[in-house]
């Protein structure tokens, strides 16, 4: 009959391989997470620590989350855009508790070609002559890109924007939350008033010159875009 001996120091080495056999598993498998989230990290980053640029594409299925400032009071304004084609764009809008409205706007193609005024006052409304909402037309965005220290701004449709003193009109970075959930940098255009209220900020592009930012009586500040697909 065999009979099995119990080794002590046998298990203990047995112990200790098996050990160090795990441990270097688990250092591997840590490695990798480690460079995975270096490489996610970096992908929201440019080589110089700065964050990426990024463009917010004009198409059916893009959303917009703004934050309101008014009166002590701070909600959310969001934009869902339902229609973008040749003839022009529709969007939703609501704005969240305590103002509680929504409605649906409509820009058509001849309001984004040739509208020269403001209306800042959200509605449900079509535009399709000289105001527009929201965007600025190619007409009104031009006119900002020329706009000098001194000059006096009314271009807008109600008591916005009328008699307004710039100060300056700059490019500038303005950052936001992607689709990605990541930070990325908006290419905008900022114009700056003398009293720094009327100040403002839009895309800097001519075929989609979202309004950024603006402050007025309240302040209005894009936080986050998304699609929906």
């Amino acid at each position: 009959m065999n009979t099995t001996i119990f080794s002590p120091s046998k298990n203990k080495k047995a112990f200790r391989s098996l050990l160090k056999i795990r441990m270097q598993r688990l250092f591997t498998l840590l490695f990798i997470v480690f460079i995975n989230l270096a490489v996610s990290a970096q992908e929201g980053m440019s080589i110089n620590g700065t964050v990426n640029a990024k463009e917010i594409e004009l198409k059916t299925g893009l959303n917009l989350v703004y934050d309101i400032t008014h009166k002590g009071n701070v909600y959310q304004y969001i934009i869902n855009f339902t229609s973008v084609n040749e003839s022009g764009v529709e969007f939703n809008w609501k704005m969240t508790d305590p103002v509680n409205k929504d409605g649906k706007i409509i820009i058509t193609s001849n309001a984004l070609a040739k509208a020269t005024d403001l209306d800042f006052y959200p509605s449900t409304k079509t535009f399709d002559g000289e105001d527009i909402s929201m965007i600025f037309g190619k007409q009104v965005f031009d006119k900002l890109a020329n706009f000098k220290s001194g000059d006096t701004v009314s271009f807008g449709c109600n008591s916005c924007f009328r008699g307004v003193t710039t100060t300056e009109v700059k490019a500038n970075d303005y950052e936001v939350q992607d689709d990605a959930y990541s930070i990325t940098s908006l290419k905008t255009l900022k114009f700056s008033s003398i009293y720094n209220n009327g100040n403002f900020e839009v895309l800097n592009q001519q075929k989609f010159p979202l309004i950024i930012y603006f402050k007025w009586n309240m302040t209005i500040e894009l936080k986050s875009f998304s699609y929906t697909k």
